[in-house]
């Protein structure tokens, strides 16, 4: 499904100056192979986000938890996402 600019990813903490940000996007719609499309977030820059920054994706539906860096912010304020390592999913360890 395609991100929707009304549901964006919210800033959870950031170093001083700003720099170093962290941001979680929480969707039920977007799956991973969605999120790691070329400048899936439309309006990156103007939320904020930065080169190198941080975005933990919760996908609800899944349940699975992934783990991107935000690799360029466009001229026209998209921002694009590296592939996504999992950290968290439905399978337990228990």
């Amino acid at each position: 499904m395609a991100y929707s600019a009304s549901a964006p990813p919210m800033l959870v903490a950031q170093g001083i100056g700003g720099y170093g940000k962290v941001w979680m996007y929480v969707t039920a719609a977007d799956a991973a192979g969605a999120i790691d499309a070329n400048d899936f977030i439309t309006n990156g820059a103007a939320l904020g986000l930065s080169v190198s920054d941080t975005v933990f994706v919760v996908d609800t539906a899944t349940p699975l938890t992934t783990l991107h860096r935000v690799e360029s912010v466009t001229a026209g304020g998209a921002a694009d996402l590296a592939l996504g390592t999992t950290v968290g999913s439905a399978t337990t360890g228990d």
